[in-house]
């Protein structure tokens, strides 16, 4: 599940493509993600925690600036959630 996961943060908007309904790791927890039409997309609280920017895009990105890949600057809006 963890490769799932690495995907899931390489591919673009940060969504990864529903295989199933499972989360897809038992140390996420509901308030890392959300299911949008029969895809993951995690939240910014979640990216976060993975570390710096990937620079993708992502939909949630909680670095400013944003997509800035390896940026660990995090927004205020985010700070205020951590």
């Amino acid at each position: 599940m963890i490769h799932a996961l690495v995907a899931a943060a390489k591919s673009s908007n940060n969504v990864m493509e529903k295989s199933d309904s499972t989360p897809p790791s038992p140390n996420n927890t509901k308030q890392d993600y959300y299911w949008e039409n029969g895809y993951i997309v995690f939240k910014a609280e979640f990216l976060a925690k993975r570390g710096p920017c990937c620079g993708n895009g992502c939909r949630h990105c909680p670095y400013w600036p944003k997509h800035q890949r390896g940026n660990t600057h995090l927004s205020p809006e985010v700070l205020k959630k951590l």
